[in-house]
């Protein structure tokens, strides 16, 4: 393999959110297993390609080329099957810029959105922080897993008349990449109730074996024309702070909509759009090196829970490089719960709760990270519950 996902990169004292935030927030000894970012260094061709623009040490004004279009559409083809045009891509500088900016352009206050809890926190936030009438089409978890409630979101729709979806898909926490016929399903109802699909797509490029990303708009042109999907790098990749994304609206009036609605606002920066390009171009042996060591951490961790911590189930991820854990049998309510994890295991995880109600009693871990962080932090779960136990 031409990358080492075992070495260890020190990311302390760097103003990494992770990092430094857990030891602000709980302690010099924690390890920090909880927001999306991977403790992975880029690709080495990122790496080279930044440190050849800040050599030229003038930073003004950019503009995006076209081959940083042909990127985009020729990744969608390659990865996805989807054939876009150049003129559908707009560039921003995150998914959840996006999102925010089609609820500010698209809808009103007190106007309805659904989503899907137990999800992504920021679905939330945005549309809170804007006055927005949340719909809660939660999650049915099943013994096969969890599936989307399509009858009540149906049902719904119908009778709450919202004028946003927005979509997780690869499903953040719980790892669901959703097939064409749930897809097929939930956009159809979208359609017939014109409901506009937001689809954040950014783990897109992170899918196991088994298993196919299908962009929603992908699928007919009804659907197409109903959509506004949202992509990055910056899970893949490992660029995050680098601050570079993209949607994808093929209906003109919507893409016009939403680009006069961003006027004034960013687009990007220089080192993000460096990075962009070379991702696309260059990183795929990268990512199917790193896709195979997350693969080995997902069984490490199943292993690891069936033998040593059964009360503790995992519901194995499709896709993203989420682990959602079950720990509802240790018998505790959210802020037991957040307590333990904190002062007796040592360990940050996203608490369950933070991606809805339907999220009590579960954590969130991220396994983007060398093998024996991973085994550290179980080595402590496991001993915390040993000794809670013996009490």
């Amino acid at each position: 393999m031409q990358y080492n996902f075992d070495e260890i990169v020190n990311r302390r004292g760097t103003t990494c959110v992770k990092w430094d935030k857990s030891i602000m927030d709980f302690g010099e000894s924690t390890i920090p297993m909880w927001v999306a970012d991977m403790d992975f260094p880029a690709p080495i061709e990122v790496q080279e390609a930044i440190k050849k623009r800040s050599e030229q040490s003038i930073f003004g004004y950019t503009y995006i080329k076209d081959e940083v279009y042909d990127v985009v559409v020729s990744s969608l083809k390659e990865n996805h099957g989807w054939d876009i045009k150049k003129e559908w891509i707009v560039f921003l500088p995150g998914v959840v810029d996006g999102i925010a900016t089609s609820l500010n352009v698209f809808t009103e206050k007190f106007d309805s959105v659904v989503i899907q809890p137990p999800v992504y926190p920021r679905f939330y936030s945005v549309a809170n922080a804007m006055g927005r009438n949340l719909l809660l089409n939660n999650l049915k978890l099943t013994d096969e897993g969890y599936k989307m409630d399509l009858q009540n979101l149906q049902s719904t729709v119908e009778t709450e008349k919202p004028k946003l979806m927005i979509l997780c898909n690869p499903h953040n926490p719980i790892g669901r990449v959703w097939t064409k016929e749930e897809l097929k399903a939930l956009g159809e109802i979208c359609v017939k109730n014109t409901v506009i699909i937001i689809s954040d797509e950014i783990h897109s490029d992170i899918v196991y074996k088994g298993f196919k990303h299908i962009p929603v708009a992908s699928i007919c042109k009804e659907f197409e024309q109903n959509s506004i999907t949202l992509m990055a790098p910056s899970k893949t990749f490992n660029v995050a702070g680098l601050g570079q994304a993209f949607a994808i609206i093929p209906n003109k009036d919507l893409r016009n909509t939403f680009t006069t609605g961003r006027e004034g606002y960013s687009w990007g920066n220089i080192f993000g759009i460096t990075s962009f390009e070379v991702c696309y171009k260059y990183g795929e042996r990268y990512k199917e090196e790193l896709l195979e060591y997350l693969e080995v951490n997902i069984k490490f961790v199943e292993k690891y829970l069936k033998e040593q911590l059964p009360n503790i189930k995992m519901h194995k991820p499709e896709g993203t490089y989420l682990l959602w854990l079950d720990m509802r049998k240790l018998g505790m309510n959210k802020t037991q719960l957040d307590d333990f994890i904190r002062e007796k295991v040592k360990v940050r995880f996203n608490d369950g709760y933070s991606f809805g109600k339907v999220g009590e009693g579960f954590m969130r871990m991220n396994i983007g990270c060398p093998r024996t962080y991973i085994k550290e932090a179980l080595d402590r779960l496991k001993n915390a519950v040993n000794n809670l136990k013996i009490k």
